[in-house]
């Protein structure tokens, strides 16, 4: 069971810097429960596709969601740092979703984003 729990903390490691500080500490104290959701984002993570990769695809796959409130941001790319590419649906504009370059450490500053780590299962059903 103790090794078990290591892999998942381990993993939990490699994708902390993709989710929203208040979030994480959540994920931390229940990280037993969101074990599933962790394996599932450290595969994902591999999978998502530099800058520039999806360019002329008329709807790229949505790797990673962010929201707070009404406001969505559908990640397609990233470059593994910071830099990401993806629609941004937002709140006051809902039927004018806009391809954009977005940065994670702002969308991170905002304390009441999330990281959907549910979107994870889409990718692989």
């Amino acid at each position: 069971m103790k090794k078990k729990n290591n892999l998942v903390e381990n993993l939990l490691c490699e994708v902390a810097y993709l989710i929203p500080p208040v979030q994480l500490e959540l994920i931390k104290k229940h990280i037993n429960f969101y074990a599933a959701e962790i394996r599932r984002l450290a595969a994902i993570l591999p999978m998502i596709p530099d800058i520039g990769e999806t360019e002329g695809k008329q709807e790229p796959t949505v790797y990673l969601h962010y929201f707070t409130g009404n406001t969505h941001f559908y990640i397609c790319e990233f470059d593994g740092i910071d830099t990401m590419y993806g629609k941004a649906v937002l709140r006051y504009l809902p039927d004018l979703p806009k391809y954009r370059t977005l940065s994670l450490s702002n969308l991170k500053s905002n304390q009441f984003i999330e990281l959907d780590i549910k979107i994870s299962e889409i990718i692989f059903n």
